[in-house]
């Protein structure tokens, strides 16, 4: 297939030409078929979903993993001369909702990036798609993986991004799908395709996903003291050069903020990235350690994936990673120059507990289930519409999101429409006065549950009006509307209650094989069989 020269020399590097396997996964997409492709961490993934976007010349939706990450993708975009938007960007929600409007009227920009969690709870965000859903010719889900790595606790709304799909396009009038990722396993890999109808002929693979510029040492070291001194040591060694830490936890004695402060009073220069860092925070440690002005980085899993930053030279694991796939996704991150890097994992006999006690409390067990769903969704009062807010909780890993997802799944619950908890966000003028009045009647603080069971009209269409109102100027928001999932209980939770219970303990287990098949690898670990052989790769 011959790809236009024009398109080729906006994207890429001068002199730099398509992969094979780039022109394979882009021939598939302009065929109108769903795609994975599977390529080497820094292999120019990307440039597939860029290039087609351009080549149709309509708007390509990214659901994308992490807000730095959108940043980056963003800012290359706009560099490119394309018009492109990531709406992570924008926290002020006066300028977020001006930006929609305007979309809403005019249309939206070539390339969109947005988040899972934006796509499951931002009604707004979905009205304005709807508008203009057959412009939108591609949907990128990038760093794939994580629907089944991470889909199940991590971030449990990856797994609504098909009820998204069909929510704004229809069950059967998707755009093509391309799924992007480094490696899966068998049935990850089996399960995405599920997910998104994607042939056997259209999984698209490098040759290579091998990285062999990466030097791979496991090193297994008799306690903290000593592992701390020999971190130490690969710091002071590779002095000047990037490097990410991975501690994989937030909190503890071993987690980013304590091992970033301890090295920081040892004289280096870091800095820590996790989930629970503010915004201002990561941005300023991603531009710090793009420039090299912050060296090293103590980080969870998320800091890295799919950035462009291409001479990282080294990767230490602090702490055992959960998989060899994990593991290989976060080593990836060095040495994307293909330049020689190094990737050290440090191995420590009393780390295993801690990690096997991580994926223990990964799931709710059967009297968690129980409890959760009693406190927090179970039918509590004559009105049957009830809201649930994604947000309220933003830890890492949230026992609560868990379940209403697993509820969402199994078909106890049933999102009625995304929406606002309360109109009292809105300020209404004209015509629409007289309408608020009436809400304000049947609900004095403004609840639109209560208003849309009391009126006997479906919450959609009170939340599909109140966003047009939004776009045609006749209701002002006067304040930051809290988001929130209308549902309503569609079977029995006794019904299911065994089944998710089940499929808990099933993911638990299938995850604990995973880490228990890693540390085989490592404690026995041959460095000229590296790690590859275990990846199939």
């Amino acid at each position: 297939m011959l790809l236009n020269k024009t398109i080729i020399d906006a994207l890429l590097p001068p002199g730099a030409i398509p992969k094979p396997e780039q022109k394979e996964a882009i021939e598939c997409l302009l065929k109108g078929k769903n795609a994975l492709c599977l390529m080497p961490t820094g292999s120019g993934k990307s440039f597939v979903y860029q290039y087609v976007a351009a080549h149709l010349g309509k708007t390509a939706l990214v659901l994308s993993p992490l807000r730095a990450l959108m940043l980056q993708q963003d800012e290359i975009m706009s560099r490119s001369g394309f018009t492109s938007s990531a709406l992570h960007r924008v926290t002020d929600y006066k300028k977020y909702n001006k930006i929609l409007c305007q979309y809403a009227r005019e249309g939206l920009p070539q390339f969109l990036y947005i988040s899972p969690e934006r796509s499951a709870s931002d009604g707004f965000l979905a009205h304005v798609l709807k508008k203009h859903r057959d412009r939108i010719g591609l949907i990128v889900v990038d760093e794939a993986h994580c629907i089944s790595q991470w889909g199940d606790t991590f971030r449990p709304l990856y797994r609504l991004i098909p009820a998204f799909l069909n929510d704004v396009f229809g069950s059967s009038h998707w755009p093509p799908i391309l799924c992007l990722t480094a490696t899966l396993k068998t049935e990850d890999e089996t399960e995405i395709c599920r997910i998104f109808n994607i042939q056997k002929a259209a999984v698209v693979r490098s040759p290579l996903l091998r990285r062999t510029n990466i030097n791979i040492s496991v090193e297994t070291l008799s306690d903290q003291d000593h592992k701390e001194r020999r971190l130490e040591k690969l710091l002071k060694t590779h002095a000047g050069e990037k490097v990410i830490v991975y501690a994989h936890l937030v909190k503890g004695q071993y987690g980013t903020r304590a091992l970033n402060q301890q090295f920081r009073d040892k004289g280096f220069t870091c800095d820590y990235f996790d989930a629970a860092a503010t915004e201002a925070h990561k941005v300023n440690v991603l531009n710090g350690f793009s420039t090299g002005r912050i060296p090293i980085i103590f980080a969870t899993s998320a800091f890295g994936m799919g950035m462009h930053i291409p001479d990282i030279r080294m990767v230490v694991h602090y702490l055992l990673p959960e998989s060899i796939e994990q593991y290989y996704q976060e080593i990836g991150r060095a040495g994307r120059d293909g330049l020689p890097s190094h990737a050290y994992l440090l191995f420590s006999e009393t780390n295993l507990k801690v990690r096997r006690f991580l994926i223990r409390r990964s799931l709710p067990t059967a009297s968690q289930l129980d409890k959760i769903y009693e406190n927090n969704f179970a039918p509590s009062s004559p009105i049957p519409l009830a809201n649930y807010d994604p947000y309220r909780d933003n830890s890492e890993n949230s026992p609560e999101l868990s379940v209403f997802v697993a509820l969402l799944e199994a078909g106890v619950l049933q999102v009625r429409s995304k929406g606002v908890s309360n109109i009292k966000s809105f300020t209404p003028t004209g015509k629409r006065i007289a309408q608020f009045r009436t809400y304000l009647n049947v609900s004095r603080i403004g609840a639109l549950s209560k208003i849309a069971t009391v009126m006997k009209q479906d919450p959609s269409i009170i939340v599909e009006d109140l966003y047009r109102g939004i776009v045609d100027g006749t209701l002002l928001v006067s304040a930051a509307p809290k988001k929130v999932l209308f549902y309503t209980h569609a079977k029995s939770y006794e019904a299911s209650r065994d089944a998710i219970v089940q499929d808990f303990a099933a993911k638990r287990e299938r995850r604990e094989e995973g880490f228990e098949e890693l540390v085989g690898v490592v404690q026995s670990f041959n460095p000229e069989a590296g790690i590859y052989r275990y990846l199939k790769i």
